[in-house]
């Protein structure tokens, strides 16, 4: 894991960006294996053949470990406040 040093705003945006990045690559790859309710008409599946035009598991597999590292660093921010002292 890369370590994370910087301002609070800083890491709150980094924590924000890798949530929308995760969301990206989990929509590319639901749009990649293809959604059933999109209103065809009469056609039957069987009918159209869907070929994927990106590697749907790669990209889930993709959007998890972001998802994971976002989880981490979040609660890495949750140890720094809890670490830190507070004035009386």
């Amino acid at each position: 894991m890369v370590e994370v040093t910087g301002s609070r705003p800083v890491i709150r945006s980094l924590k924000g960006a890798l949530g929308q990045l995760a969301e990206l690559v989990a929509a590319i790859a639901n749009a990649g294996a293809g959604d059933r309710n999109i209103g065809w008409g009469r056609q039957l599946r069987s009918e159209l053949q869907q070929i994927s035009a990106v590697r749907v598991a790669d990209l889930r597999a993709e959007a998890d470990q972001i998802a994971e590292s976002r989880r981490k660093l979040d609660v890495r921010i949750q140890q720094a406040g809890w670490s830190t002292e507070l004035l009386d």
